[in-house]
């Protein structure tokens, strides 16, 4: 039997960067959710009446997270790209990640510019 030399030090180039692809599109996310977070308006209890909501939504860093959005997208598309031209063994996986991302952002977008417009 003839023994073969394993020549494969690790992941490939395509492998590291739709991991790298991964982890910048969580802090795109976090980011996003953060500034999200901070626009909404402000709730104050009020024992006759309940619960009422106070302000109204900052438009600024509703806009801010709508910017973040667009590199989420297109971080998205180019790694679910790159995973797919990487995709030709049977262990290989699509990025459950980047699915999830670019559906979130893309229905982010499609509310923005559609539903509150």
């Amino acid at each position: 039997m003839v023994k073969v030399r394993e020549r494969r030090r690790g992941p490939d180039t395509v492998t590291r960067w739709i991991n790298y692809t991964t982890v910048t599109s969580w802090i795109f996310l976090i980011i996003i959710f953060f500034l999200v977070s901070l626009s909404k308006p402000g709730f104050v209890f009020n024992p006759k009446s309940g619960l009422n909501v106070g302000g109204t939504w900052d438009a600024r860093l509703l806009r801010y997270s709508l910017y973040m959005v667009f590199p989420l997208f297109i971080l998205s598309v180019i790694g679910l790209i790159s995973n797919a031209s990487r995709h030709k063994r049977k262990a290989d996986k699509f990025n459950i990640t980047l699915i999830f991302n670019l559906f979130l952002s893309l229905g982010f977008m499609i509310y923005f510019f559609i539903i509150k417009h």
